[in-house]
């Protein structure tokens, strides 16, 4: 929940970054798909959707290494081909947008503020799927990852202040992760987590004194 001190502390912010997986839309059909393809494609039939979980947060190189455990650049590049394959493929249309994120963005652009999103995805594929849910134009900016997948939450979040011109006092990050968190306060923006995505929860939330939000739709009462 956000208490009344960090609601007043909202109040002047004039951008709002989202994070995309877990925050904005819900991505565990298209992950796990892609990533039973690539696995199947270099002969990992042992891994399943529990192996697959990993890649739902963090830097997705990372989670791919802790997944595959691959033991030269070459294996994971060949991975990551065809799990883009398989994305192109079909993958690319297994989303599913959480209720309400197109109401609170239109409440949030009304209200005047700049939204912008910061995503380890691939920054194309980050737009793409904006546009496949109608909402790309809400967005004054999408900063995502570029294709050698090296860099990191912070890099996308301060590649979005720095592409719209915004101070890091005056913006706040939402999203689903302790890495979203973290990176946020590394690059000292505020932070308010999404407890319906993937890993920050009500109770972890309480213990960590996270601002939290139960849906996006909360969003317009702190707006």
């Amino acid at each position: 929940m956000i208490d009344d001190t960090y609601k007043a502390r909202m109040s002047g912010k004039k951008l709002i970054i989202f994070d995309l997986d877990g925050t904005i839309n819900d991505s565990r059909k298209s992950y796990f798909h892609c990533l039973r393809m690539a696995a199947e494609g270099i002969g990992r039939y042992d891994l399943t959707d529990k192996d697959f979980e990993l890649c739902l947060t963090g830097p997705f190189d990372v989670s791919v290494q802790k997944i595959f455990g691959f033991s030269s650049p070459e294996e994971m590049q060949y991975a990551v081909k065809l799990y883009v394959d398989a994305y192109n493929n079909g993958g690319n249309t297994l989303f599913e947008m959480y209720p309400g994120v197109d109401k609170t963005l239109k409440y949030l652009k009304d209200r005047g503020y700049l939204i912008g999103m910061a995503t380890c995805t691939l920054r194309q594929f980050a737009e793409d799927r904006l546009d496949l849910f109608h909402i790309r134009d809400y967005f004054d900016d999408v900063c995502g990852v570029a294709e050698d997948l090296k860099m990191r939450k912070d890099d996308v979040i301060n590649c979005c202040l720095d592409e719209l011109k915004v101070d890091p006092a005056d913006a706040v990050m939402v999203g689903d992760s302790f890495d979203d968190r973290n990176a946020a306060l590394k690059c000292g923006v505020d932070f308010i987590g999404t407890v319906y995505g993937y890993e920050l929860r009500e109770d972890t939330c309480k213990q960590e004194s996270i601002q939290y939000i139960d849906a996006i739709q909360d969003l317009m009462y702190v707006f």
